[in-house]
């Protein structure tokens, strides 16, 4: 059996042709459809009006191929947080299901690259699926995120709102919020 190759290629916004750019918007489709996100672009313009057009003044786009397929998509944005710190947040969104060790080998060296530049960042992953590979960097991490989506009759919201309550009894800067105006489509 023969072990796949992954390979993260960086990706100039502003020179994607119509089939690479369809690419693109077929792994974002793709990732929404696994991680059960809701869907944020329409269709394909609003996807490069809304979202790539963001990849600009620092800003970098990232894909993940094994050969010719996509396998996921790396965004590396800079931002800043509410003191007005910048800060530099690397989301993972792949739009495969197995998750394998070579895979992870790549994904490493990516997240050790831009350690490398930037001695800090923040990495955000889907449910909890690269774990053991944000802990293997967690003393440079400086904030792990993993974003989970539940399905609206899964929520106790009795059970929340007590926890929401406890939480800010504790933490007197926090507020937190159940709230139920996002829309089912």
């Amino acid at each position: 059996m023969i072990d796949s190759v992954y390979k993260v290629h960086s990706v100039n916004v502003s020179s994607l042709n119509a089939d690479e750019l369809l690419e693109l918007y077929t792994g974002y489709s793709s990732s929404v459809e696994k991680y059960n996100l809701q869907k944020q672009f329409r269709d394909i313009d609003e996807y490069k009006n809304l979202y790539l057009s963001a990849f600009s003044d620092g800003n970098e786009l990232f894909i993940i191929n094994e050969d010719s397929l996509l396998c996921g998509i790396l965004s590396f944005v800079k931002s800043a947080d509410w003191a007005g710190v910048e800060r530099y947040n690397l989301t993972i969104y792949l739009s495969i299901s197995i998750i394998s060790e070579n895979l992870k080998k790549c994904l490493n060296k990516f997240i050790t690259e831009k350690l490398k530049q930037h001695s800090q960042i923040a990495i955000i992953t889907y449910n909890d699926e690269l774990k053991q590979l944000i802990d293997a960097h967690s003393s440079k991490v400086q904030l792990r995120a993993n974003v989970y989506t539940l399905d609206k009759n899964d929520v106790d919201i009795d059970l929340l709102n007590s926890s929401i309550e406890k939480y800010q009894a504790q933490n007197s800067n926090l507020r937190m919020t159940y709230t139920d105006i996002i829309s089912e489509g």
